[in-house]
């Protein structure tokens, strides 16, 4: 290290050795502050910087050799420091990448054994995680919409089961509502009864297929077609579907039913063009509170099953079918007297179609029109109407295949009727059938005939009896009554009392004259053997008789 004035003079200097001439300080000034000079076969590194207002520059020479040294030396140390932190970052780095890898590998193991996921030891664990994520996230998302459906269905089991009235005895209705989530904005109710005209619970037509998807298409329809505010359910019960709607807060009772009501409209109208006719909604009456569910249910379902069996269509309301002859305890019957099945075999039997319409009409009107009846009351009144010409059938003794084959044919179309209507038109055909066949009988057999016209003219005679007959057409007894049996179908002596009855009978409504005296002038010998014989033809007594003739 050496100071040089501006007069080449050596102010300092760290050693003994003096500065070459080759480095005054004219020719330092005319060098950069770093530059090389060779002196005596050795290359140094000169280094020089001014002292500023002193004219003094501040020279160092180093030997390149030292600092070839030097460099070699801070070399060798940077890389062995290089050396040892790559040693000693590998170590960590191994030891915390065992630390954290092995749990995250046993981890992505039990997850692919669980889930049932391929996973090779190749296989990028985080690869293998990302896609075990988003399967988890798919199965969480379809098991929450699989819990929605659940949830769903549990709500109308629910629903169900409220308007039956089977809810579990440690449960109430309000409970259950909070516990099914049922979105039920107020506790104002209607219930409609929707079912298919003609159909049944066990009803597979038109195909099981086209059912399901015809009984889809209402609940959706009836469903979205439900007001804002309101809250509507549609559910499958008993063979029908039944719609309950809860009405929005303060909603009048007028408004809230008119508003049912039109969109039970609507809903027929939609459900007309897709095909699904013939469609019956019966409504029960407004309801406040949960506790009347299932009286409204009822109601609505009777009303439906009434519609049913009248064959009828469309909206109808539980208040405009006033259900009567109930007894007592509360159990509906239909009016059905023996007398009165009575009087219609015996106007069959004897051809009198006018007078057989006429006891029809008058069962009709009483059951039908002056009241109603439940629907299996009806379908019981009308298995009742299908026996008594099952019977009538069978008493006729037909002879004939084709007679056979067409009362068969009859018996199997009234057991199909659905509907009042329809077993009245088939009751009306098969009765006009009957009734000309035994008047084609009668007309045919000339023979019958002239015994028919012979005991219309003697019928008042008390003597009049099959052995006299029988000498009037000079026939013995037993022939006679055999001829006659098979030309008309009923016996004789049968055909001479069920005259004189009907003679009796029109007697007792036309007259005032006493028993006895009609008892004579219709060929009987006392009383007591007028009213045995009117009573077993006409179900009554003869004074009874009188007595619901005069009521009618």
């Amino acid at each position: 290290m050496y100071i040089v004035n501006d007069r080449d003079e050596l102010v300092a200097a760290s050693s003994a050795r003096t500065l070459p001439e080759t480095l005054g300080y004219a020719a330092l000034s005319e060098q950069p502050p770093q530059f090389s000079v060779r002196l005596k076969g050795e290359s140094y590194t000169v280094m020089q910087a001014n002292a500023g207002h002193f004219g003094w520059k501040y020279v160092m020479l180093i030997p390149d050799s030292l600092i070839l040294k030097e460099f070699r030396r801070t070399q060798q140390l940077l890389w062995f420091t290089t050396i040892a932190a790559i040693t000693v970052g590998a170590a960590f780095a191994v030891y915390f990448s065992r630390r954290n890898y092995l749990p995250l590998k046993d981890l992505v193991s039990i997850m692919a054994s669980e889930s049932g996921q391929a996973y090779a030891r190749k296989e990028n664990e985080f690869f293998f995680l990302k896609k075990a994520t988003q399967g988890l996230s798919a199965e969480r998302q379809a098991l929450e919409a699989r819990l929605s459906s659940q949830m769903e269905n549990l709500r109308r089991l629910f629903l169900t089961r409220l308007l039956k009235n089977e809810l579990p005895e440690n449960m109430t209705a309000r409970e259950g509502i909070r516990l099914y989530d049922v979105p039920f904005p107020s506790e104002r109710f209607l219930v409609m009864a929707v079912c298919r005209q003609g159909a049944s619970a066990a009803d597979t037509r038109p195909g099981k297929e086209t059912a399901q998807k015809q009984k889809r298409w209402i609940r959706e329809t009836l469903e979205r077609n439900t007001d804002a505010g309101d809250c509507g359910f549609c559910l499958d019960m008993a063979g029908m579907q039944v719609y309950l709607v809860s009405f929005a807060k303060d909603t009048p009772e007028e408004v809230a039913c008119r508003r049912a009501y039109a969109a039970a409209e609507r809903s027929l109208a939609a459900l007309e063009t897709l095909g699904v006719q013939d469609l019956i909604v019966a409504s029960s009456g407004y309801v406040q509170g949960v506790a009347g569910l299932p009286q409204a249910y009822l109601d609505a379902y009777m009303a439906a099953e009434y519609c049913i069996v009248m064959n009828r269509t469309g909206l109808n309301h539980h208040r405009d079918v006033a259900f009567g002859m109930a007894d007592e305890d509360g159990f509906y019957y239909y009016y059905y007297p023996l007398q009165v099945e009575m009087q219609l075999t015996n106007a069959i039997k004897s051809g009198d179609c006018a007078q057989a319409e006429k006891v029809l009409d008058e069962l009709f009107r009483v059951n039908f029109e002056q009241c109603a009846v439940p629907r299996e009351i009806a379908q019981c009144f009308m298995f009742n109407l299908t026996s008594t010409i099952m019977r009538i059938i069978y008493e006729l003794n037909l002879t004939t295949v084709d007679d056979i084959e067409q009362s068969v044919s009859a018996i199997k179309a009234l057991l199909n009727c659905r509907s009042i209507p329809q077993i009245r038109i088939e009751l009306d055909r098969v009765i006009a059938k009957l009734t000309d066949y035994t008047r084609e009988q009668r007309t045919q057999n000339g023979f019958a005939a002239g015994i028919c016209a012979y005991i219309e003219e003697k019928y008042a005679d008390a003597n009049l009896d099959i052995p006299m007959i029988a000498e009037h057409f000079a026939l013995t007894p037993s022939h006679l009554s055999k001829k006659f049996k098979n030309a008309v179908g009923i016996g004789l002596l049968d055909y001479i009392n069920q005259y004189r009855v009907k003679k009796a009978a029109a007697a007792l409504g036309s007259t005032q004259d006493s028993i006895q005296k009609i008892a004579e002038n219709c060929g009987f010998l006392n009383c007591n053997t007028f009213i045995r014989v009117f009573k077993k033809y006409e179900g009554v007594t003869p004074g009874r008789y009188r007595e619901i003739n005069g009521e009618r």
